[in-house]
């Protein structure tokens, strides 16, 4: 059976459409569309976030979204994906006591919840380049910057997309006159900040 990456690269090629086309057209950063079509899973933030880009990729492939992600399930499963990177430390020669061990598990513990109960209250950071207060008729406006990787993002109520360290940049083109362009962030914790400007077009 052709692996989901296969039949997303073949049905592309089939609409005679080049990864350049697809990323103009989904706003989906090309090192994305890139790594989706090699099968390279493990490359991506999270695996709600591979969810998005493969949804609106196959969607814009014209393709059964329902057969896709049922596909990429499975192979994620068959190959036991994980998409949070680890580190292994070598074990040092020098034994602990079992009291030190106890303590290192309870400094683990309560760190852990605590850092939990942070990140839980904590509204979503979301660093913005300066955004215009004009932009030209027929120009678009520009609006890039940072924000935590898997968060959701939406500008205007349209969802956005990041690249793997949390980085976008989406143009917007707005009719003549005073405009609200409003911004959105849902971060991974549930918590939202919205931020809305004021751009005049002229």
């Amino acid at each position: 059976m052709k692996k989901v990456a296969e039949l997303l690269r073949e049905r592309r090629v089939e609409l005679k459409l080049t990864l350049p086309d697809i990323s103009q057209k989904t706003k989906i950063p090309l090192e994305q569309l890139e790594h989706v079509e090699k099968g390279r899973w493990q490359n991506f933030s999270s695996l709600a976030y591979l969810h998005g880009i493969m949804t609106k990729y196959a969607h814009q492939l014209g393709m059964d979204v329902r057969k896709v992600m049922a596909l990429l399930r499975r192979e994620l499963e068959e190959k036991e994906i994980k998409f949070i990177r680890t580190t292994k430390y070598e074990e040092k020669g020098r034994s602990l006591s079992p009291n030190l061990y106890l303590y290192i598990f309870l400094f683990l513990f309560i760190s852990f919840f605590l850092v939990q109960f942070l990140v839980f209250w904590q509204k979503p950071v979301i660093k913005l380049s300066d955004v215009p207060k004009t932009v030209g008729v027929g120009k678009p406006l520009v609006l890039q910057g940072e924000a935590e990787p898997g968060a959701l993002i939406y500008l205007n109520e349209e969802k956005i997309y990041q690249d793997i360290d949390g980085k976008f940049r989406e143009e917007i083109f707005l009719k003549k006159g005073l405009r609200t362009v409003t911004l959105k962030v849902l971060g991974t914790n549930g918590k939202e900040v919205e931020k809305t400007y004021q751009v005049e077009v002229k």
